[in-house]
């Protein structure tokens, strides 16, 4: 074993080395991605101890977990505000995992080198493994899967000498560790427990998995609090047993496509899509033919090896799905979907183990065969690293740049979400030549659209006009005509007013730029809130606090006061609020309106 097990960790160090290249090759200047890093992950850094646990933590919006945050703290007083320590501890933490998930297979497998080295490559290179290490807020399934990554390591060391009660302890701490960053390996214990001694007295499971089952239940309860809301109405169940059983279908579809096929897909969730029912029926295919041509081959063969590799398989397998059932739980209402690949970090390791254990038994029952069916192995399992590596190569780079992986997923997909955000972003970065082709796309996307008519008739006629009103490129005196002209291609939005403020104050024209807003935002709003999103809403709270100060009134502090009141979700100081006050006073100093 001695022997296998250093040829393993030099081939596992070989792996590490080629996985850091296709990660690493962009360099460490890594910055926060634009979508929840930002969000979920930089204002952690503003915290002391006093307030994360008496502000931070017990608020539900803020999606906490303790064991996640305190890595970041640590990255955080360990690098500063270098952002590229909390990049590399994503990596560390994930090496950490493989490498037990590298011991685990060479323990169950260690008559298998050349076994242990397909599997491990697989696992290492495949491109699942991408969003989880290249994604700060991931941070939260790489702290949670080091315990469960060690645990499962602990219960295969000692799967001879069975289970007692310091081991129980010891297995039960690395799961409550484990959830205290990510509550995916809540139903791990259950399984490990059963893994361990296949063969305890029924009222001995009874009382243990009563007791582990109570301590999930206040578990999950304390989370819920802080994290979503417990969907629990009578009401509500039979629904959320729909949509709970929506996203499995759709989670289980997606998943095996992505399991099998080592291509760059699609980054974020899409009901229905093509590859989901191709992955169903994949899925069932493969079901059929394993079920006839292998269980019943061992079963009528009698051969105790191959059966007893099969039941492994079928062990491992279940292992691996036991993650699915609370990502795609909707009854609490606190889990993610399990349709994004950084949601199989979990489940990917025993599916591997799974395929080990299903390939030993294939080479049992062809065995006559076993030279051809090593040669084609080798071949397919070459070809896949091969796609796997150019998929992770050219994924990659997507995730250092939130813009050019939303614009990815726009592009490629269609997807109404995916154009908002990469105009949000794109936008607020100042790119709005960047922005041409995907504002028109997105408008196209839109129209036919019911659920997404606020986004055709706020959104994007808001970035056109204020793209267009920004443009140094566009004469002062055409800039109002070409945002008026917008109105008969996305029909009347209120929305344009934005940059026909701009183009008035860029042309000096104080008084004009005061009617303007005062027809929409500025107004006394007799009529209730305006319609637009969050983003938007707050940008104007920016615009009216630089009016105000440009044109001091009591009326104009009175609208202000009153804006803030009616949208109680805008703030001046976030990040649509800084840059719609910062970017009224540019327009007004080039209008020569201030110095």
């Amino acid at each position: 074993m001695k022997r296998h097990l250093n040829r393993s960790s030099v081939f596992f160090l070989i792996l590490t080395g080629i996985l850091s290249y296709l990660h690493f090759k962009n360099g460490l200047d890594r910055n926060f991605i634009n979508y929840d890093d930002l969000d979920v992950v930089s204002p952690l850094f503003k915290l002391n101890f006093e307030g994360y646990f008496f502000d931070w933590l017990p608020d539900r919006k803020h999606y906490a977990f303790p064991l996640r945050d305190l890595t970041l703290f640590i990255d955080h007083w360990l690098g500063g505000d270098n952002n590229s320590i909390l990049w590399i501890s994503n990596f560390f933490y994930f090496t950490i995992s493989a490498f037990f998930f590298a011991l685990s297979i060479q323990l169950l497998m260690p008559k298998s080198p050349l076994l242990n080295a397909v599997l491990l490559s697989i696992f290492m290179l495949h491109p699942f493994q991408t969003e989880v290490i290249e994604w700060i807020t991931c941070r939260k399934y790489l702290a949670g899967g080091v315990p469960i990554a060690l645990g499962t390591y602990l219960i295969v060391r000692w799967r001879e000498s069975g289970l007692s009660p310091k081991k129980t302890t010891a297995l039960i701490g690395l799961w409550l560790l484990s959830l205290l960053s990510y509550p995916t390996g809540v139903l791990w214990i259950f399984w490990a427990i059963y893994y361990l001694k296949r063969r305890l007295e029924f009222k001995t499971y009874v009382r243990l998995y009563l007791g582990l089952a109570v301590i999930s239940f206040i578990y999950l309860w304390l989370i819920s609090r802080n994290t979503s809301e417990i969907n629990s109405s009578l009401v509500n169940i039979i629904p959320l047993f729909g949509k709970s059983f929506h996203y499995a279908y759709n989670a289980l579809g997606r998943g095996f496509f992505n399991l099998i096929i080592p291509f760059w897909t699609f980054p974020y969730y899409k009901e229905n899509h093509e590859f989901t029912f191709v992955g169903l029926f994949l899925l069932v295919i493969i079901g059929l033919a394993l079920f006839k041509y292998v269980y019943f081959k061992v079963k009528k063969s009698k051969n105790r090896l191959a059966s007893g590799y099969l039941k492994e398989c079928i062990i491992w397998f279940c292992g691996g799905l036991i993650f699915f059932i609370p990502t795609v739980n909707t009854i609490l209402g606190f889990f993610d979907f399990m349709l994004a690949d950084r949601h199989f970090f979990f489940s990917t390791p025993f599916f591997i183990i799974a395929l080990g254990y299903l390939l030993q038994t294939l080479h049992e029952i062809f065995s006559p065969y076993s030279k051809y069916v090593r040669v084609g192995l080798l071949a397919l399992v070459g070809c896949w690293l091969t796609a796997s590596g150019v998929s992770i190569f050219s994924k990659a780079p997507l995730w250092h740049d939130d813009f050019l992986l939303m614009k990815d997923c726009a592009l490629s997909e269609k997807s109404p979400r995916c154009y908002s955000q990469t105009i949000r972003r794109r936008f607020f970065k100042g790119d709005c030549t960047g922005l041409k082709t995907i504002i028109l796309e997105a408008a196209e996307a839109y129209k036919d659209h019911p659920p997404y008519s606020l986004e055709y008739t706020s959104e994007v006629p808001f970035f056109h006009a204020s793209c267009i009103a920004l443009n140094l490129n566009i004469s002062r005196e055409k800039k109002a005509e070409f945002i008026e002209h917008l109105q008969e291609f996305y029909g009347p939005s209120p929305e344009i007013i934005f940059g026909l403020v701009l183009s008035n104050l860029e042309r000096g024209q104080l008084d004009q730029a005061f009617n303007q807003a005062n027809q929409y935002y500025l107004s006394d709003l007799t009529k209730g809130p305006i319609s637009a999103t969050r983003a938007i809403q707050s940008i104007y709270l920016g615009q009216i606090a630089a009016l105000c100060s440009l044109k001091p009134s009591p009326l104009c502090k009175d609208r202000f006061e009153r804006f803030q009141t009616m949208h109680r979700e805008a703030e001046l100081n976030s990040y649509g609020g800084s840059w719609g006050k910062e970017a009224t006073l540019i327009m007004a100093r080039r209008g020569s309106l201030i110095p």
